[in-house]
């Protein structure tokens, strides 16, 4: 475990080019102010962020903020980043704005879910595994692979489309990466977001081939030609569930978009 931890984390310093203490695994976290909640998924967003390469002052929308490592990580390697945080979950939220005190970030936090359109739904809180909160459920093929969440809280949350904020927005600047990690949600989120997606340069986004509806056909294909549609192309695919009985079938995904010619990667 350490072994891992180290290596992802000694990873991280290679792409940022500086050691940093956050993400260190051997220093207690207790004893760190703005201490990331997972180590490990921290140390990674740190090497990503570097990679992407979004110039000085990036404006970047992170739907599904979770505990905010990943914005943690994007405002260390950019720290003139204007992230926009998108999350429903009240404890979550709790958690974003503590650290957005703690560290002066200049974060913009919507406790709000992204969705088709403007209203009030419940949300399905799994009992210790909040991370997995999500507005589709827990079917019976994920409770197959992941049966701890089945024990579920319900919370009422605000939904709003994307394209509704973006529009109140008086500057309207074009957004320099999305992250979209919404356990199930993600095409239902992008019906709310058709007249931003346009005016967004780059794309990550989780897509599950275990929660996607009743629509055919595979989730993955549909998601690629979706974001070709807006003019963003495919170019890295990376596992983050496998099949606990089959390790070569996984079965969530993140996709990466880039602009087609915009060369931003």
């Amino acid at each position: 475990m350490l072994v891992r931890k180290t290596i992802v984390y000694l990873k991280s310093v290679a792409a940022t080019g500086k050691p940093h203490v956050l993400g260190m695994p051997v220093i207690p976290k207790r004893l760190l102010k703005r201490s990331p909640f997972n180590r490990e998924a921290y140390n990674g967003f740190l090497t990503e962020a570097a990679h992407w390469k979004l110039g000085k002052s990036p404006v970047v929308y992170d739907v599904g903020a979770n505990n905010g490592d990943f914005a943690l990580a994007f405002q260390s390697v950019y720290p003139e980043a204007q992230i926009t945080l998108f999350e429903p979950v009240a404890a979550h939220v709790t958690r974003l704005e503590r650290l957005k005190q703690e560290g002066g970030f200049p974060w913009i936090i919507q406790p709000v879910a992204l969705g088709p359109r403007d209203e009030e739904l419940e949300i399905e809180v799994p009992e210790g595994q909040e991370a997995a909160s999500s507005l589709h459920g827990f079917g019976t093929d994920y409770l197959e692979h992941n049966p701890n969440a089945g024990k579920t809280t319900l919370q009422t949350c605000q939904v709003r489309r994307l394209d509704g904020i973006r529009q109140a927005s008086p500057d309207r600047p074009d957004i320099d990466l999305l992250k979209i990690d919404v356990e199930g949600f993600e095409f239902a989120m992008l019906e709310g977001a058709a007249e931003t997606l346009p005016h967004v340069h780059n794309v990550v986004i989780e897509v599950s081939r275990l929660r996607h509806g009743d629509t055919p056909g595979c989730p993955i294909a549909r998601m690629i030609r979706l974001m070709e549609n807006a003019g963003l192309g495919l170019f890295r695919m990376e596992p983050t569930i496998v099949n606990h009985k089959i390790a070569s079938h996984p079965l969530e995904y993140d996709l990466y978009f880039s602009r087609i010619g915009k060369g931003n990667r």
